[in-house]
C-alpha cells in the first residue's frame, strides 16, 4: 500500500515538473493565451516550383473611367512583369517547341574547350539565364560549377553567343522566362 501512494507521489511530481517546464519553455501556456500566430514551410515543393510561384506576377485590369460628357473610357489592360523558370530539357508542352529550337541554336555553337579535352577536365556546369520577351540575354549565372575554370566559362560563352534569341511567342504572356541548363562536358573513349 506504501508503495503505490509513493508511485503515486512521484508520478503527480513529475507531470508538475513537466508542466512547469513546458509553461517555462514558452510551448504551453497557463495563461490561456490562444491567439498566437504561426508560420509554417512546405518542404515539399521544389526550388523550380517556388520561383515559378513567386516570380509569376497577376495581370492587372484598369478601371473603366467617366468622361466630363458621360461617357465612359476604357483604358488598356496593364500587364505587369510576368515570369516563369523552366529546365532547357523541360518536356512542357507550353515552352517545348521554343525550347527545342533554343537548344539546336546552343548546340550549334557549343564545343569542348581544346584546353580543357588536353587536360581531360570533364563535369557538368549548370547555369540559369533569362530571355527577355524581345529575346534578349539577361542575367545568366553559374548555378553549379564543373570543377573546372575552363568548362565553366565556355558554357558561359556559348550561351552569351548564341544570344539574341528568337523573342517569347506571345502566347507566353511572359516578359522574362528564365532558364535552367545542364551543360554536361566528358570524354569518350
Amino acid at each position: 500500500m506504501l508503495s503505490k501512494k509513493v508511485l503515486i507521489i512521484s508520478v503527480s511530481i513529475s507531470i508538475a515538473i513537466h508542466i512547469a517546464i513546458l509553461a517555462a519553455a514558452g510551448i504551453i501556456s497557463i495563461r490561456g493565451n490562444k491567439h498566437r500566430n504561426y508560420f509554417t514551410v512546405d518542404l515539399k515543393e521544389t526550388v523550380e516550383e517556388e520561383e515559378k510561384n513567386t516570380d509569376k506576377k497577376e495581370e492587372v485590369k484598369t478601371s473603366h473611367a467617366d468622361d466630363k460628357d458621360g461617357t465612359k473610357e476604357t483604358l488598356d489592360t496593364a500587364m505587369y512583369e510576368r515570369e516563369d523558370t523552366v529546365n532547357l530539357d523541360s518536356m512542357d508542352t507550353r515552352y517545348r517547341s521554343y525550347l527545342v529550337k533554343l537548344r539546336k541554336r546552343i548546340n550549334r555553337n557549343w564545343s569542348y574547350p581544346k584546353g580543357a579535352y588536353i587536360r581531360k577536365e570533364e563535369g557538368t556546369t549548370v547555369v540559369k539565364f533569362s530571355i527577355t520577351k524581345d529575346g534578349f540575354l539577361k542575367n545568366i549565372c553559374i548555378i553549379m560549377s564543373s570543377g573546372f575554370k575552363s568548362l565553366d566559362m565556355e558554357t558561359l560563352d556559348v550561351v552569351k553567343s548564341s544570344a539574341p534569341y528568337a523573342p517569347l511567342p506571345k502566347s507566353f504572356n511572359l516578359s522574362k522566362l528564365n532558364i535552367v541548363a545542364n551543360f554536361q562536358y566528358s570524354l569518350v573513349e
